[in-house]
This record gives C-alpha cells, sequence and structure tokens, in this order.
C-alpha cells in the first residue's frame, strides 16, 4: 500500500491543512496539461489518489494511527526471529516428549496424559454423536406423534417419511455404537 502522506510530500503527522496545501501544489505541478514528464499523468492521478483518501477526517485520523502502529523492517525481522526461536523451541520440546513416548512401554505410554486426554475427548466425541443419532431415532416419532391429525395432513407427513427418518437415526445409532463398543474387538 502506497504511503499517501508520502505521494503529497508531507510527514506523517500532517492535518488536513496540511493535506489540501500540498495537494494543490501538486496537483497544478503534475497535471498532464501543464507538465511535460512523460509519466505526468500517473503522479497526477497519485497524487489525486492520496488526496481522495486523507481529505476525509476521520479516515485520515485512521490512517495516521494505522501508519504510527506499522514496525520499522528492523523491528518486523526481529519479531520473526523471535518467533522462529519460539516455534523451534516448541518443536524441540514436542520431539523430546514424542521421543520420551516412544522410548516407553505399551503400558507405560497409554498412562501417560497425553494418551489419556485424547482418549477421554474420543470417548466425549463418541458419546455426543450416540446422543445425536438416538435424537434422530426418536424425535421425529415423538414430534409426529404429538402433531394434530390436520397439520399432519397440512404438512403432507405420513408414517412414511418418519420411518425413514428412525432408519437413518438408526444407522447412525449403529455406526457411532460399532465405533464406540466394538472398536476394541
Amino acid at each position: 500500500m502506497d504511503n499517501y502522506f508520502r505521494t503529497l510530500g508531507l510527514q506523517n503527522d500532517a492535518d488536513i491543512n496540511d493535506v489540501k496545501a500540498a495537494y494543490r501544489v501538486l496537483a497544478k505541478k503534475y497535471h498532464p496539461d501543464v507538465c511535460e514528464l512523460p509519466d505526468a499523468e500517473q503522479k497526477f492521478v497519485q497524487v489525486n489518489e492520496a488526496y481522495e483518501f486523507l481529505r476525509d477526517e476521520q479516515r485520515l485520523g485512521m490512517y495516521q494511527r494505522n501508519l504510527s502502529n506499522q514496525l520499522s523492517d528492523a523491528q518486523k525481522r526481529r519479531k520473526e526471529a523471535i518467533y522462529n526461536e519460539w516455534v523451534r523451541r516448541q518443536q524441540a520440546a514436542a520431539q523430546q516428549r514424542a521421543r520420551a513416548n516412544a522410548n516407553s512401554s505399551y503400558d507405560a505410554f497409554t498412562q501417560s496424559p497425553v494418551y489419556k486426554t485424547a482418549m477421554i475427548l474420543s470417548d466425549l466425541y463418541n458419546y455426543i454423536f450416540l446422543g445425536a443419532g438416538l435424537v434422530l431415532v426418536f424425535a421425529p416419532v415423538i414430534w409426529f406423534m404429538k402433531l394434530a391429525e390436520e397439520e399432519r395432513e397440512k404438512l403432507n407427513l405420513t408414517w412414511t417419511s418418519v420411518f425413514f427418518s428412525g432408519i437413518v437415526g438408526i444407522a447412525f445409532t449403529y455406526g457411532i455404537y460399532h465405533f464406540i463398543f466394538k472398536k476394541d474387538n
């Protein structure tokens, strides 16, 4: 993104009056009818773009705040170096934990906090999906039974549509049951 203050030859803390004054001078200088430079039109467009953007005081203020928050190239490199060092250390620690797990017995590994947490989360997800499957089985039947005959006819609902929903729910529930209770067999 262009620095519009630089385009107008101003410092980043310029106010709206400075912007207007710089624009008038540069627009006159670079207008293609007046300027003989081969890139006069391009410079004129850049000056106009900067002015159009900065002439709104609210936008000018936000732009100045954004520019003041930008980091220099040296600051960016330093920040990136710190981040890269942090990533390197985290990777080394993860690798060290992985090697320790690889060098331990399987029984010791299954007692580790990492393994236990993974298994708890896996079981939790399975039970959530089992519950969702049961809802898929019973919710349509309960809803259908609670509807008055007129409402069923109005919605064009039959036992066939409820039966289909139940079959889908049963299949879903059986699949989850299979993964929860039969996974070790």
